[in-house]
């Protein structure tokens, strides 16, 4: 999957690249047996105003391309030129590392129950120059 969804506070956002197969997924069956720990697990609230990376993928096969790179600079051109912030969940240690580069911060560390720990990160406005 080559595909990246950001989305403003007020859009929704897109689905682009995203297999049918997961399309019309219910959170029941992504989750399976973690579905009662992921909901008794309490995230931090995101600012409301704030623009959400919801997913960013990469076909194993593609990986190392400079793909991801590319899909989280244009969603972040396009946060910037808003004048907003972005949040994120993510359990995956590499990743923080990686989102930390773009500017992103750790703001809070959740312990799934049974499950992974989540990292929020958010990325402060970045000042753009224009008035």
């Amino acid at each position: 999957m080559n595909a990246a969804t950001v989305r403003a506070p007020d859009e929704l956002g897109y689905r682009a690249g995203v297999p049918n197969s997961l399309r019309d997924a219910r959170p029941a069956d992504l989750l399976g047996d973690h579905l009662d720990a992921f909901l008794a697990a309490e995230l931090p609230p995101r600012p409301t105003e704030a623009w959400e990376l919801a997913t960013l993928g990469v076909h194993p096969s593609a990986r190392g391309r400079g793909l991801g790179s590319a899909l989280l600079a244009e969603g972040l051109r396009r946060v910037d030129a808003a004048g907003g912030s972005c949040t994120l969940e993510t359990s995956d240690p590499r990743n923080v590392e990686l989102y930390s580069r773009r500017g992103f911060s750790v703001i809070a560390t959740t312990r799934i129950p049974d499950g992974p720990v989540v990292h929020s990160m958010l990325r402060a406005p970045v000042e753009t120059g224009r008035p």
